[in-house]
C-alpha cells in the first residue's frame, strides 16, 4: 500500500465511483481508462455491493491503482465488510461513518466527505484530524429525497477564504466545464463521479478534466 504517498496527497482529480451495480471487469476498465487520462485518486463506494462483491472488486482496483500508481480510497461505509488486511491506501469518511469505525483502522489516511467549511474546522480541531477533504455539493446533481441543492461558486469561494490554509476538494456537479471555475474558487482539486463514469470514453473525459484543472492552478 502507497501509505505515505496517500497521506501526503492533494488529488487533482478524484474518481469516486458510482454505486450502479457494475460487473467488476466493467468497473476496473472504467478506473484503468480514468487514470490513464489523468485521475490521480480513486475511491470505491459501491455500497450496493455484496462482501464478496466488494473484496473480489477491491482486489482487481488495487492492481490497477498500484499499476497506474494512484491510491485507492474505500468509503467507510463498506469496512465491515472487508478484513484488515484490505489491499486499500486510505478511507473516505462522513459524519456519520467517522465515529462508527475511526477506532478499527489503523491511522490509515483520511479524507472527510463535508458540506460546510464549519464542519471542516470542527474536525481538524479533535485529537485525531483529517489528511484531506471533500467539499460539497457546488453544482446540482439530481433530484431527489435527501439530494442538497448545489451551493454554487461564490459559496466555495467564501468557504476557501475560511478554511486557509486548508484547501478542499471541490465536489458536486462538476465537469469539464466548471472544474477550472473551481479551482479558480480555491479548490486544491475536484472529485467527480457521473462525469467520468457515465463517459462513453472515460479516458477522454478524465483528460479533458485534468487538463482544466491543471490549467487553473498553474494560472491561480
Amino acid at each position: 500500500m502507497m501509505l505515505e504517498q496517500a497521506r501526503n496527497l492533494c488529488p487533482k482529480l478524484y474518481l469516486i465511483t458510482d454505486n450502479r451495480g457494475r460487473p467488476t471487469v466493467e468497473l476496473v476498465r472504467i478506473v484503468e481508462r480514468a487514470i490513464a487520462g489523468g485521475v490521480n485518486a480513486v475511491q470505491y463506494r459501491e455500497k450496493s455491493a455484496s462482501p464478496v462483491e466488494v473484496r473480489t472488486a477491491l482486489t482487481e482496483l488495487a492492481k490497477a491503482c498500484r499499476d497506474g500508481n494512484v491510491p485507492l480510497f474505500l468509503n467507510a461505509d463498506l469496512l465491515e465488510a472487508v478484513g484488515p488486511d484490505a489491499p486499500i491506501d486510505g478511507i473516505h469518511w462522513s459524519k456519520s461513518t467517522l465515529p462508527k469505525y475511526l477506532a478499527s483502522t489503523h491511522g490509515l489516511p483520511s479524507i472527510y466527505s463535508a458540506h460546510s467549511p464549519g464542519e471542516i474546522l470542527e474536525i481538524q480541531a479533535t485529537a485525531r484530524p483529517m489528511d484531506n477533504f471533500t467539499l460539497s455539493p457546488i453544482f446540482d446533481t439530481s433530484k431527489g429525497p435527501g439530494i442538497m441543492p448545489g451551493s454554487g461558486l461564490e459559496w466555495l469561494r467564501h468557504s476557501c477564504d475560511e478554511l486557509r490554509p486548508y484547501a478542499p476538494i471541490a465536489l458536486g456537479g462538476i465537469d469539464e466545464t466548471n472544474a477550472a471555475a473551481c479551482i479558480t474558487a480555491g479548490a486544491a482539486g475536484v472529485a467527480v463521479i457521473r462525469a467520468i463514469m457515465s463517459a462513453s470514453n472515460p479516458q477522454a473525459a478524465a483528460r479533458a478534466l485534468r487538463q482544466q484543472v491543471d490549467g487553473a492552478l498553474e494560472t491561480h
